[in-house]
């Protein structure tokens, strides 16, 4: 099986702080890839280069049998890439269909002429409708999303995503503020999204989670990856343990 994703040799400087550093990995159809590190470690600016947001110094991205580390943003997201980020990013005086009607319109296209067309405009909002009753938001659609909780405004974030088609979703820290009980309600949500077929990048704090969700875990400090594998794997490195959790964790598999 080829990889859906591959990051080659990526390294990132701001000035002369270097954010990423040589950074390479790949990542498989079907997985849910997870990524751990501690704060400053580049895991949000290895989303941001991802996406197209940032342009990497160096190195290649290749998604799917195409190369992308020089492409904008929503050319990314029209070959199947979206994300979300650690803090929600909505449209907080549009209802929450609004919103997701962005991502359904957008998603695949940006002909201006294509998106007024009727049958178009009709096909977006039954994805937008779809994409809100499978996070579980769909009566809330006339909400305005400046109302919502936090994980609804999570949850939103990802109904975005998904109204886009991805075939990958990179998402950053989508529980980290959350209830134990809303931990498990976004959990159970991004198996059941794995399940659909979406691959899945997912970056994390909570370390019981992150573990818990990913079928392989990088761990980056400093920009560098200092440990790949399984969770077990991962868990019980020496040099995670010293520069990460500061003691060995259990992980249930």
């Amino acid at each position: 099986m080829n990889p859906l994703l591959q990051v080659e040799n990526v390294s990132k400087y701001f000035g002369k702080l270097v954010v990423l550093n040589n950074l390479t990995f790949q990542v498989f159809p079907g997985m849910i890839f997870g990524i751990a590190g501690p704060n400053g470690a580049g895991k949000t600016t290895l989303f941001n280069v991802i996406s197209g947001y940032y342009k990497p110094n160096s190195g290649k991205i290749m998604f799917e049998d195409r190369y992308i580390h020089k492409l904008d943003p929503y050319q990314i997201t029209h070959l199947g890439i979206a994300r979300t980020f650690q803090i929600p990013v909505l449209f907080g005086s549009l209802t929450v269909l609004q919103n997701v009607l962005v991502g359904s319109t957008f998603g695949k296209t940006s002909s201006l002429s294509y998106i007024l067309k009727k049958n178009v405009q009709k096909t977006a909002e039954q994805k937008a409708v779809k994409a809100l009753n499978f996070v579980g938001l769909a009566k809330k659609e006339s909400y305005l999303s400046e109302s919502l909780s936090l994980v609804d405004r999570k949850l939103l974030m990802i109904a975005t995503a998904l109204a886009t088609e991805p075939k990958l979703l990179l998402l950053d820290e989508p529980v980290s503020g959350l209830s134990v009980k809303e931990i498990e309600t976004v959990t159970k949500l991004i198996k059941k999204i794995n399940k659909k077929g979406v691959t899945i990048i997912i970056v994390e704090h909570i370390m019981k989670t992150l573990m818990g969700l990913s079928q392989r875990v990088m761990v980056i400090h400093y920009g560098q990856k200092i440990a790949e594998g399984s969770p077990r794997e991962v868990a019980r490195d020496e040099k995670v343990i010293e520069t990460y959790f500061g003691k060995k964790i259990e992980v249930k598999v």
